[in-house]
């Protein structure tokens, strides 16, 4: 095998543009979000007189966990 070929990436989905921007910038910015979100929703929760009940945090920080995996194994898989 010639030392200098570039070998193909196990799974080249990080590199699917939509609309001119590569997939894995898409799921970051939403791990991004969810997680400037979930921690929101922790602050609401803890105010006094907030009407944000606690299972919000929770599902959004399970989102968030799910979000930040895909992310990771998508990019992980693109590279490595």
């Amino acid at each position: 095998m010639n030392r200098l070929m570039i070998s193909m990436p196990f799974l080249p989905v990080a590199q699917i543009v939509i609309l001119g921007i590569p997939l894995a910038f898409y799921l970051g910015a939403a791990t991004i979000i969810a997680l400037i979100t979930t921690a929101t929703f922790g602050m609401l929760v803890l105010r006094e007189g907030s009407s944000v009940p606690f299972a919000w945090h929770v599902n959004m920080a399970r989102l968030t966990i799910a979000l930040a995996l895909i992310h990771g194994l998508v990019v992980y898989w693109t590279f490595f």
